[in-house]
């Protein structure tokens, strides 16, 4: 009995102890997604995508950190980077419509017409903004130009 006890004890106290430890965990993170979202609003994506780059190790998996990684990758010409953290943001949600957007913006500038287009439709059965519907339809009709072939 007395052992139980002890071992309850120990396991509360552990677990607080983690939830300490995760707490300060959690607001570096935030803070270190906040400066490369700021380095992306001046415009300066290759700058955040080194700010995040060491990060990776410690935060993949975690949406909001692989989601701004991505963009920063993606937006200084990192496509094939910006494909893995994508495919991270999308095996957590998978419908992320911004994340299947960029993701398909990635496989266009890689060359994989017929994978960009395959994310492209699927975003565009998500009803998205009209903003964003025109940006799909431009990607889809470069692909179809390039390709010949017309989408559905």
């Amino acid at each position: 009995m007395q052992a139980t006890l002890w071992r309850r004890a120990f396991q509360t106290v552990t677990l607080c102890v983690l939830m300490v430890a995760s707490s300060g965990t959690v607001h570096a993170q935030q803070a270190e997604i906040a400066r490369a979202q700021q380095l992306l609003n001046q415009n300066k994506p290759a700058e955040a995508y080194e700010y995040l780059a060491p990060f990776e190790d410690r935060y993949a998996g975690d949406v909001d950190f692989d989601y701004v990684l991505g963009i920063s990758a993606l937006d200084s010409g990192k496509s094939d980077k910006a494909t893995l953290a994508f495919e991270r943001v999308l095996a957590v949600n998978p419908n992320f419509a911004g994340a299947r957007l960029d993701m398909a913006r990635a496989y266009f500038q890689l060359g994989d017409a017929d994978r960009a287009k395959a994310e492209f439709l699927t975003v565009r059965e998500l009803n998205p903004p009209q903003q964003a519907l025109a940006v799909i339809k431009q990607y889809l009709d470069a692909i179809d130009k390039k390709i010949g072939r017309a989408h559905v």
